[in-house]
């Protein structure tokens, strides 16, 4: 187990060694080498100061238990045995492995508690199929009693579940389990078998195949065994061809060419370290791969490459487009299918010539397929690409069949099975179609997009105080506290800006619209409701929807009134001419952030169509240079605002020698961390939300 250390992590995370947070990274295969990031990296080891709870190891005590639930996996006993002379291509393999299994099976007839699985673990999904293939064939020839699960990476999320439910029920029969799988099986999937087969691999993939074999202790353990079967685990060879004594170097390169070919996805040298490593072994229970694999362990281990650095983490933090009109790219640090390879392919039955669906695409639909499976599927042509909400469906072609992108095929097309996954061949059967219709919302949960309950500014910034006091007197933030005070200081001007005349005309306009009337004790308005317009209530079904939509679209302000409402506190913190301490930013930031528009940047959102009329350099958000707001008096406190200026929108200091936002929302950062500041952001929108429902429906405590 390895644990964050504190030392780098407290200040920029905001843990306090009082309340100090902790991240945990558990692995069979764990090492200090693994957390070497280009921060910590040095001759590809880690190397940070030396601390006693950084690395966290079993204690002598609990390494010398032979008998508890930890012992009992740690001994698990398990028999190794290598033969890369045999590989799963060969024709006698099939022939093998049932043999085997029958084997297992007539030994564990008096032990019921034990589970008669065979598992497989393939390299490629290609492979596990083809295997699959061979041994339904094998059903011409004898009896094949025994129940068959494929498991890998290209099913339909329900079919995938399905085939882990047939895992986990512990309902094997007598005949046992046969289950081939891919690399999918080595975490997360808590199964344990009686026989394991495994093509060689990389010796950290290999340690978490073998967790795989008598998991638990259940067969014996300290090389005993509770029945007449004693778990055994094959490895077998890829075909790989060694280094001659002598070679040519075109002969060379072929070999090496035909080595990466077979070993796909592994690296061909890693491969064949493994089998140099493993070869002498012969007890795999994870105490005797602890000392016999430590070694080779740790130089096999590499730092990663896709380590999340401290700027990466700031970029995530940021909610703002870059100039490319895209976002800070996640794909990197989340562990998935390879979207530069796959194609995300789903099935559905229509009757018209073109799809009539729109983008409502569920996960359950999509199944991930290797662009090169689809470009030689040959029904692919019957399908169609999804081009966004602007073109839709296109038929498919040569241009628009690329990576990443989502193929709608008829359940007639083929290429996939519930119990293969994709398998890339012409129909059997129809396939399921798995669409499901939005559920639509009832009248309430219509009504209650457009029924907020008619509050005034003071009015509502009370009601959020109060919920927010509520919310940070449950988590023992007290009174004091700098950080309460300036989230108390941000409820206090968070809806300032809707004081804004363009947004109070706004209200009254869409009031009128709607044939709702106003409550003028409420003025200035910060919520309104619709729900009572004769528009929406006169309606039913469809056309309800359609109005309540309606009328929720027709307030367009023009501006963003949480930018005007942090600018007037910003112009607040300035009045006496003194830097604004961090705990002032930290209330800025709250107020312009509670909405999720803008974070570090402070600029309009780039249009995608750029076209005549867009705001110019002086404004931003639709506030405007100079825009001045009128006083408003919240629970005897004078909000008042001049001229707003917009110039800290720009890089660097202000002409005045004030910072811009986006350097102080760096010292923000600098300070608090991403994390403490996005936890404040999020309490602070808790209590936000608490107060905006209709006032006979306050939610509970």
């Amino acid at each position: 187990a390895l644990r964050l250390g504190q030392s780098g992590a407290k200040r920029f995370f905001g843990s306090e060694p009082e309340n100090r947070s902790v991240t945990w990274y558990v692995s069979a295969t764990a090492s200090r080498k693994l957390l070497a990031s280009r921060d910590w990296r040095n001759d590809g080891g880690d190397c940070r100061p030396p601390d006693s709870e950084f690395v966290l190891r079993l204690s002598a005590e609990e390494k010398n238990d032979r008998s508890g639930p930890l012992g009992k996996r740690r001994r698990a006993t398990k028999r190794l045995l290598v033969d890369c002379e045999w590989k799963l291509e060969d024709s006698d393999t099939v022939s093998r492995i049932l043999q085997e299994h029958r084997n297992m099976v007539a030994a564990l007839q008096n032990h019921e508690g034990l589970p008669r699985r065979s598992l497989i673990i393939c390299n490629t999904v290609a492979k596990a199929c083809a295997l699959l293939d061979s041994l339904r064939a094998a059903r011409k020839d004898g009896p094949y009693p025994s129940e068959v699960v494929l498991l890998h990476s290209r099913f339909r999320r329900p079919d995938r579940d399905a085939a882990l439910m047939r895992l986990k029920g512990g309902s094997v029969g007598p005949a046992g389990q046969i289950v081939i799988s891919t690399q999918v099986i080595e975490a997360g999937v808590d199964i344990s078998s009686a026989i394991l087969w495994s093509e060689v691999a990389p010796l950290a993939s290999v340690v978490q195949r073998l967790g795989r074999l008598n998991r638990a202790g259940e067969f014996g353990f300290d090389g005993a065994v509770v029945s007449a079967w004693t778990p055994a685990a094959y490895m077998l060879g890829l075909g790989n061809v060694r280094k001659p004594a002598r070679e040519s170097e075109q002969a060379a390169k072929k070999r090496v060419a035909d080595n990466t070919k077979r070993s796909a996805p592994y690296d061909w040298m890693e491969c064949e370290s493994s089998i140099d490593t493993l070869a002498p072994v012969q007890d795999a229970s994870p105490a005797s791969l602890e000392t016999a694999l430590v070694g080779p362990l740790a130089a096999a281990l590499k730092p990663p490459v896709g380590a999340l650095q401290r700027h990466e983490l700031l970029d995530l933090f940021d909610t703002d487009s870059n100039l490319s009109l895209a976002y800070t790219d996640a794909s990197p640090f989340v562990r998935g299918s390879d979207r530069e390879t796959d194609v995300y392919v789903l099935w559905r039955t229509w009757d018209d010539s073109l799809p009539p669906f729109g983008g409502d695409i569920g996960a359950n639909e999509l199944c991930p397929v290797p662009i090169g499976g689809i470009q030689h599927f040959g029904n692919r042509w019957r399908g169609f690409v999804w081009l966004g909400r602007e073109r839709g469906w296109q038929r498919v072609n040569n241009r628009n069949l690329y990576p990443g992108a989502t193929l709608l095929l008829p359940t007639t097309a083929g290429g996939y099975t519930p119990t293969d996954g994709w398998t890339g061949r012409e129909p059997d059967n129809a396939i399921p179609d798995l669409y499901q219709l939005p559920p639509l919302p009832s009248d309430d949960d219509l009504l209650s997009v457009i029924d907020g309950p008619w509050q005034s500014i003071e009015r509502h910034t009370l009601r959020v105080r109060k919920a927010l006091e509520q919310i940070l007197d449950e988590l023992g933030i007290e009174k004091g506290n700098p950080v309460r005070t300036a989230m108390l200081q941000a409820v206090l001007w968070h809806d300032f800006g809707k004081v804004h005349d363009d947004w109070q005309s706004e209200v009254e306009r869409v009031a009128r619209e709607a044939q709702v009337a106003l409550v003028e004790s409420e003025k200035p308005f910060a919520k309104f409701s619709l729900a009572k317009s004769p528009r929406v209530l006169a309606a039913t079904g469809e056309a309800r929807r359609a109005s309540v939509y309606g009328l929720k679209n027709l307030f367009r302000p023009g501006l963003r009134h949480e930018v005007a409402s942090a600018l007037a506190l910003r112009q607040h913190h300035r009045a006496a001419g003194r830097e604004p301490s961090s705990f002032d930013l930290l209330a800025e930031f709250i107020v312009m952030s509670h909405h999720g528009r803008v974070r570090k940047v402070l600029r309009n959102e780039i249009p995608k169509k750029p076209h005549a009329g867009q705001p110019g350099c002086e404004e931003v958000r639709g506030i405007v240079e100079g825009t001045t707001l009128r006083p408003v008096t919240v629970d005897g406190h004078t909000l008042s605002a001049g001229p707003l200026s917009i110039e800290c929108r720009q890089v660097g200091r202000c002409r005045d020698g004030s910072e811009g936002w986006t350097r102080g929302i760096l010292r923000l950062l600098e300070e608090f961390g991403p994390l403490r500041l996005a936890y404040c952001e999020a309490l602070f929108r808790a209590a936000d939300q608490r107060v905006s429902i209709p006032t006979d429906k306050d939610p509970a405590p």
